[in-house]
C-alpha cells in the first residue's frame, strides 16, 4: 500500500514540472510571435512614410513658386 502512495506522489510531482516546462515553453514562443509581429508593424508604419520627405518638400515649394510667377506674368 506504501508503495502506491509513493508512486502516485511521483506521478503528481512528474505531472507537476511537466507542465512548468510546457508553459514555459508556450510562453517563450508567444513572446517570440509577439516580437515578430511588433516588428512587422513597425516596418509597415515605416513604409508608409514617404521616403524623402524633404526632397518632396522642396518641389511643393518650387510648384507653388511657380504658380505665384505664373499669377503674376500678365498674358
Amino acid at each position: 500500500m506504501n508503495e502506491n502512495n509513493d508512486c502516485v506522489a511521483l506521478k503528481r510531482v512528474c505531472a507537476f514540472f511537466l507542465g512548468v516546462v510546457i508553459s514555459l515553453a508556450a510562453g517563450y514562443q508567444y513572446g517570440v510571435g509577439q516580437v515578430k509581429q511588433n516588428f512587422n508593424n513597425r516596418i509597415f508604419k515605416e513604409a508608409e512614410k514617404p521616403v524623402l520627405p524633404k526632397y518632396q518638400k522642396m518641389q511643393r515649394e518650387r510648384r507653388e513658386k511657380m504658380r505665384e510667377q505664373k499669377e503674376r506674368v500678365p498674358r
